[in-house]
């Protein structure tokens, strides 16, 4: 059973510089959406970063499944069991919809008629129609680039899914159509989501509600 879980991270840019977190405390569950809120400023994308394995905690553990990440170990641990969404999207402008979803089927050295056959049924799952499989994300609305990027996510079978204001820059159906798409990957596929969010509404809809505030966790 999956299990992200923080025990007292801190973290701080040098030794000199101020704490922006000082002292995170979580457990993640499989097949559940975790919301984390917190003013501008007040380490939400730093947090995510440690948890999406971009960097280690200056202080405490990260710990995916009993095993504390270490520096050594994070391009392995992003590669399989983290994936990653952000409202800026991060798809290859220059690949098809497609080839993005394809992706990491690539990266685990995947044929390719067996890779596009995984592609295609996770692209039906997010409600993609044939017709934009073959666009580049240029030529799609910021709901369906979203869309590609989560069914990019269900390629890769991550069990960590970290969303970085995952509806931010969607208007408000989008915004609910994806946050729902959220919800069922996590319950379907028992992927754990942690989700970063300034979207009150979107947020109180997760199953586990954090906001972070002085540098700690709290639940709401």
């Amino acid at each position: 059973m999956a299990e992200l879980r923080l025990e007292n991270v801190r973290y701080r840019y040098g030794k000199k510089s101020r704490w922006i977190l000082t002292g995170c405390n979580a457990v993640c569950e499989e097949g559940t959406v975790t919301s984390i809120r917190g003013r501008s400023g007040s380490g939400k994308s730093t947090l995510l970063h440690l948890i999406a394995g971009f960097d280690i905690a200056t202080e405490g553990k990260v710990i995916w499944n009993g095993k504390d990440l270490e520096r050594k170990g994070l391009t392995e641990y992003r590669r399989k069991e983290a994936g990653i969404i952000s409202q800026s999207f991060l798809l290859f402008p220059t690949r098809t919809v497609l080839e993005n979803v394809c992706y990491p089927l690539e990266l685990k050295k995947e044929k390719k008629e067996e890779a596009q056959k995984k592609a295609i049924e996770c692209l039906e799952a997010v409600g993609l129609s044939q017709e934009l499989y073959h666009r580049l994300p240029g030529r799609l609305s910021g709901g369906e680039q979203q869309r590609v990027a989560i069914a990019r996510c269900m390629a890769g079978e991550y069990p960590l899914i970290v969303a970085d204001e995952p509806t931010g820059s969607l208007d408000e159906e989008n915004a609910q159509a994806v946050m729902n798409l959220l919800k069922k990957v996590a319950s379907e596929r028992n992927t754990i989501i942690v989700m970063v969010t300034h979207d009150s509404e979107m947020a109180e809809q997760a199953d586990v509600k954090l906001r972070l505030v002085n540098g700690q966790l709290q639940e709401v």
